[in-house]
């Protein structure tokens, strides 16, 4: 107790510990976990997560069901209830008895209730040195298992474990060999840091008996050496090669097997010196080889999980694009219909409008087709030909000024570039981005408010020459919140019916075209936004 050992030493073996794990300068609460297992419950019920833990692991340790104080503990460092205690007591029991057994040991219960270790005095010092190894191989797999998280990538997976491989068991030079179970092959796999890599990608081996050591490995999963294991004459070239490849006399094969699924083997260069040494380290190879299969095969089937969610969420996505694209089509086309009639009836009465209401109506129609995976013609060739920027400009007001402008006694001034020539742009995403640019303008001015648009040929930014439009209000400007990630999707000002999205459309838009845009905002004086559009003829 720790007791006797501060009334017979002065110090117990809990401030040694701590002593200890201070002097190697780790940051956190490890020490403190170490020196406090012991107290009770009130001294540190407000401790770190990792102090409590101990302690009720150190109390867990010496668990007696007939001392009710344990269960008390547990409750007050963690709401652990009776029932909660006692099944882990009977699941600590038989991880202890199953490890005891793989030691050689039985653990036996007399009736004093008190446990005896059945060794005899002189096999004690061996059955240490086994429990000790045994630990030891634990803690280098939980390694393994622990730097192996399911979010990395498969090839820095199959890195680390190649590393871990040479650490634990000096198998320096390796090789991994995947299996294509189309085509029923073993095909070399390169990693990127290989120096064998190139060589590697162009090995493969028909997965049948005898065909290789590697082959053979796998087929009767069991680990083979060149030294031990007897081919058919004459030796496969295929396993020179990959011994040449290793920079090696000889090899050892070790397969990579979970539930009679074969996924692969990890060749690994061994010299004859080394046989002995590697002998004896075959069982925790083995080991080894399982947690890394096991390791490989959850990350491939994680992934497997991953893509089959996104293709089902892609095609679910995709018949509700094509709902939504017959269902909104259906009244453009009827009044589209109505206009083209009554554009009929009117005859040479017919207001320009009218053709102006169509073009729109029609682009509403090409940007619903944007959401299905068949590209319009335009989105396919890139561009619509040539456009008159200055009357697509001078359409789009005419527009507005009957409209949104009207009712707010909104005006609208032009101050167009007669110079500009027609330039190569889409006509649909310019009117798309300037449509969005002029009703944010209106919808931000008060009433009796002005919005200008002016344009100007030949503006370079630096080599480059460019047409520039600019659309003006003189409104309140921009709030400091927008300001900051004015092109970032954000929750609307606007109220209810606005998405938010307006000016991130606008700036893909504007990127599609290879533009630039830009914006100048000044409180209670208004905002100006730049679009510089390559001037291509």
């Amino acid at each position: 107790p720790e007791s006797f050992e501060k009334k017979a030493l002065g110090i117990s073996h809990c401030e040694i510990g701590a002593y200890i794990i201070e002097t190697w300068n780790i940051p956190g609460f490890l020490a403190d976990a170490v020196l406090y297992q012991n107290k009770s419950s009130q001294a540190i019920l407000d401790s770190s997560t990792l102090v409590k833990l101990i302690n009720l692991a150190a109390q867990l340790s010496r668990f007696d069901k007939q001392n009710t104080v344990v269960y008390a503990e547990a409750h007050a460092l963690f709401g652990l209830g009776q029932a909660i205690l006692d099944e882990i007591a009977i699941e600590v029991k038989k991880q202890t008895e199953q490890t005891a057994g793989s030691l050689g040991i039985a653990i036996a219960k007399p009736e004093d209730g008190t446990t005896i270790i059945k060794a005899k005095l002189e096999e004690r010092n061996a059955i240490q040195k086994r429990l000790g190894k045994h630990t030891r191989d634990l803690a280098f797999l939980g390694a393994i298992a622990h730097n192996n998280d399911l979010s990395e990538q498969f090839d820095k997976i199959l890195t680390t474990l190649l590393r871990d491989l040479n650490i634990l068991f000096g198998l320096r030079s390796t090789a991994v060999f995947l299996v294509n179970s189309e085509k029923h092959m073993l095909e070399g796999y390169p990693l990127p840091e290989q120096s064998n890599a190139n060589l590697l990608s162009n090995l493969s081996i028909e997965l049948k008996p005898n065909r290789s050591l590697v082959t053979n490995a796998l087929l009767n999963q069991r680990l083979l050496d060149s030294y031990q294991t007897t081919l058919p004459d004459p030796v496969p070239v295929i396993d020179r090669q990959i011994c040449r490849l290793l920079n090696s006399e000889g090899m050892i094969a070790i397969p990579l097997s979970v539930n009679n699924r074969h996924w692969g083997v990890i060749a690994a260069g061994l010299a004859p010196t080394n046989q002995l040494q590697i002998k004896a380290k075959r069982g925790l190879i083995s080991l080894f080889a399982g947690e890394a299969t096991r390791i490989l095969s959850n990350h491939r089937q994680a992934g497997k999980r991953v893509q089959e969610n996104i293709d089902s969420m892609q095609s679910d996505f995709q018949l509700q694009v094509k709902k939504i694209i017959h269902e909104a089509n259906n009244p453009l086309s009827i009044i589209n219909n109505y206009l083209y009639l009554l554009n009929l009836k009117l005859g040479s009465d017919s207001p320009q409008e009218i053709g102006l209401i169509q073009e729109e109506i029609n682009r509403v129609g090409e940007i619903i087709l944007r959401l299905s995976d068949a590209p319009t013609q335009e989105n396919a060739g890139g561009g619509s030909g040539p456009i008159d920027i200055n009357q697509t400009i001078s359409d789009l007001i005419a527009l507005f000024e009957g409209g949104l402008f009207a009712p707010r006694r909104i005006e609208a001034g032009l101050k167009l570039d007669g110079r500009i020539p027609k330039i190569a742009v889409s006509k649909s995403k310019l009117k798309q981005i300037l449509t969005n640019l002029i009703k944010n303008a209106a919808e931000a001015l008060p009433e009796g408010g002005q919005v200008t648009i002016l344009t100007r040929d030949r503006v370079y930014l630096g080599n480059h020459c460019y047409v520039e439009i600019q659309i003006q209000d003189n409104g309140p400007g921009l709030p400091d919140a927008i300001s900051d990630q004015l092109f970032r999707p954000v929750t609307s000002t606007k109220g209810e019916g606005h998405s938010g999205l307006g000016l991130t459309i606008v700036k893909n838009l504007v990127d599609d075209l290879t533009g630039t845009i830009g914006c100048n905002s000044t409180p209670n004086e208004g905002t100006t936004f730049q679009i510089f559009l390559p001037r291509t003829l």
